[in-house]
């Protein structure tokens, strides 16, 4: 009767350090998950703000083409 209840014991502390370590491991992979978010985001502004410039005038928005010619977005001539 005592070793089953031993034997109960150990299985319900063994139950909760599993379900302990996978929090854990949720958590971290949520962190993760969180850090990439924020590194694409990150980039991405990074990139929408090397196209898209304001011009010296600060008027409207331009554009950076492919090959380094710059555009306005509204067809406006750039001064």
């Amino acid at each position: 009767m005592e070793k089953e209840q031993i034997q109960k014991t150990i299985a319900t502390e063994t139950e909760a350090k599993v379900v302990e370590f996978s929090f854990i491991k949720e958590k971290r992979q949520f962190k993760v998950q969180q850090f990439n978010a924020r590194s694409k985001k990150g980039a991405a502004d990074v990139e929408a703000n090397q196209k898209c410039q304001i011009c010296n005038c600060r008027a409207y928005p331009i554009k950076k083409g492919r090959n380094g010619n710059i555009k306005p977005l509204w067809g406006l001539p750039v001064t």
